[in-house]
């Protein structure tokens, strides 16, 4: 029994360790036409993946033209 709550105590160590922290990160989108904003929060480990998911998301609302502009705050 003892070996059993060892192993699954490390085990547990071993994925706590392996686990990311997140941060909040505000994306903001302005559409140029209705001057309305757009924001969402965004929790990823990195300021350089929510700055990507911010463009990635500009990118998609572009697609029948130029008329959104995201960033993050």
């Amino acid at each position: 029994m003892k070996k059993i709550t060892l192993v699954i105590v490390i085990l547990c160590s071993l994925y706590s360790c392996k686990k990311k922290d997140t941060y909040g990160y505000t994306c903001r989108c302005k559409d140029k036409v209705s001057n309305n904003d757009t924001i969402f929060t965004l929790r990823l480990p990195t300021s350089g993946e929510a700055y990507y998911k911010c463009k990635d998301h500009q990118d998609t609302a572009n697609k029948y033209g130029a008329n959104y502009n995201c960033e993050i705050d």
